[in-house]
């Protein structure tokens, strides 16, 4: 088997981003999503997961992102595997504004498959280690924040585990070649 991560950029066939021969297993969170029911690492296994770490005041990175999420979600619902297993989720990293009515609320702009989810700070401090992700806020003099974040997409397994991270800008086709590859590297690697 492979070992290290493979780095893409534009002049390959293969979007920008990483795709990783030797994944990392996701460890265990726990989430609560847009209907108050329990997100966990249960709900990643047997599925194809599209993860995006954001905030619902995010002026633009997050809504374009998750619009191209749910588009490419959309369209790749006409792939016989990923229509079985495929989904998409938005984890918000600002709790304290984004409450659950919130989020089910901004989720249903995107897309009805959308799962939206947050949890504490702390909580969400491990979370985003585990998705090699990082978001912190930002104070301005007025005492109101904004938070900055990490602007990947994560595809994970089935097994639960990251094969890849694609990188900022984003298309919903570079989420579908990626998905394409990734599931394709993914089915030789397993036994």
């Amino acid at each position: 088997m492979l070992s290290g991560a493979v780095k893409f950029d534009k002049k390959d066939t293969v979007p920008s981003g990483i795709l990783w021969p030797n994944p990392h297993k996701i460890e265990n969170f726990d989430l609560t999503d847009q209907f108050n029911k329990p997100l966990t690492l249960d709900n990643l296994k047997g599925k194809w997961s599209v993860v995006f770490f954001g905030f619902i005041n995010c002026p633009d990175i997050c809504p374009t992102t998750l619009q191209t999420m749910a588009r490419a979600h959309k369209e790749l619902k006409k792939n016989s595997v990923y229509s079985r297993l495929g989904q998409i989720i938005f984890v918000s990293v600002d709790p304290e504004r984004d409450t659950s009515d919130q989020l089910r609320k901004y989720a249903s702009h995107f897309s009805p498959d959308l799962i939206a989810a947050t949890t504490d700070i702390e909580s969400l401090k491990k979370i985003t280690k585990t998705f090699k992700s990082l978001f912190m806020k930002n104070y301005d003099s007025d005492g109101s924040y904004s938070v900055d974040h990490s602007s990947g997409i994560f595809l994970i397994s089935p097994e639960r585990e990251m094969l890849s991270v694609l990188t900022y800008p984003h298309s919903y086709s570079a989420i579908i070649e990626r998905f394409e590859k990734a599931s394709e590297f993914y089915n030789e690697l397993s036994p």
